[in-house]
């Protein structure tokens, strides 16, 4: 069954969690971190900065965060794909360092999986508890984790659409029924709309008919995230490519959208310390929080799928839909596929 959210749904769960936050820190502590206990001169404070693809839609996260270390203030930075790369090499060859923290993708070319140019921008950081992470969640040989994942699958208009008739598998969304009604992200660029495709091709979920049949839809191609939330929310299409965090965020806004059955893709979510972070004792207790009871329930409050094995998942995905999802893998195993697919959608779309 497909899942709206209202509004009252989201205060709700943001209320319960609030509580939880402040009324059980006793029984719910944060997971401690090697190298990031407090020192003679104090517990951790400061500002850490964030660089993410997800940091305008992790500020719930950091407000719960706040909650426990009201003396670190996390400075969140959007930056996405290239630009993530760009400024990340900058700031580490010219010693001129902002950034504490990275939060990308594994499908990214610029963690420490990417390349042996890149591996001495990061240090290798695992907090205690790590073992508890789901498997394709931590790399303990080169030293991050991933605190949650991205579900990223298919969004709909609730004010547009009828339940009855939301497609509910990969193969429903290439209906002739919804031409002209999609939209998603330029799947001509890296982005998760063609990272997702290419894991589903080389998992044998779809194949390369699916993506003349989407192509011949005519989908509403547009610049990223926001502007599928953008489109789906003005009525302008019915069905829209979409993360859950971005889901969870919209309607939290007062926004018609919902959560289809299509089992969705995951994309890890890897947290890593940068080499030189300028404030590594608030980072690292960023880093470990994000993994501790109250991390984990803050993170699926905000639509992401948490990471440390049966923790509670966001309203937006069951563990049905969980057991078929399609994990992405690592940046070095699905590049080829990836780059077959922008070279696929250049040829469909123009």
């Amino acid at each position: 069954m497909a899942r709206r959210l209202s509004r009252p749904h989201i205060a709700a769960s943001t209320a319960a969690l609030a509580l939880v936050l402040a009324g059980c820190g006793s029984s719910a502590q944060s997971v401690p971190a090697e190298g990031s206990r407090e020192s003679a001169a104090g517990p951790a404070s400061g500002q850490v900065t964030l660089y993410s693809p997800a940091a305008g839609e992790l500020t719930d996260v950091y407000a719960a965060f706040n909650m426990e270390h009201p003396d670190i203030e996390i400075n969140p930075v959007r930056l996405v794909g290239q630009e993530l790369g760009t400024r990340v090499r900058s700031e580490v060859t010219s010693g001129q360092q902002v950034a504490d923290i990275v939060i990308t993708t594994t499908t990214s070319a610029f963690g420490p999986w990417g390349s042996e140019d890149t591996a001495d921008w990061f240090e290798p950081f695992l907090p205690e508890g790590a073992s508890l992470l789901a498997a394709d969640a931590v790399n303990e040989e080169q030293g991050w984790f991933a605190p949650f994942s991205s579900g990223f699958g298919i969004a709909y208009n609730s004010d547009t659409l009828d339940e009855a008739d939301l497609p509910t598998s990969w193969d429903d969304v290439i209906d002739s029924k919804w031409r002209g009604q999609l939209v998603m992200p330029d799947p001509r660029q890296l982005s998760l709309s063609s990272i997702s495709i290419a894991a589903l091709l080389d998992a044998g979920v779809i194949d390369e008919s699916w993506l003349d049949d989407l192509a011949a839809l005519d989908p509403r191609i547009v610049d990223g995230g926001p502007a599928v939330g953008q489109s789906m929310g003005s009525g302008e299409s019915g069905l829209g490519f979409w993360g859950t965090g971005f889901v969870t965020n919209a309607a939290a806004a007062g926004s018609p959208v919902g959560w289809t059955d299509v089992p969705p893709t995951q994309s890890m979510n890897a947290a890593v310390l940068l080499a030189g972070a300028p404030n590594p004792d608030a980072a690292k207790a960023f880093l470990s929080w994000l993994i501790s009871e109250n991390g984990q329930a803050a993170l699926a409050a905000a639509g992401y799928i948490p990471q440390i094995e049966g923790a509670t998942l966001p309203d937006l995905i069951t563990e049905e839909a969980l057991a078929e999802s399609t994990v992405i893998p690592p940046y070095e195993d699905i590049d080829p596929a990836i780059q077959d697919v922008l070279a696929r959608f250049d040829e469909l779309l123009g």
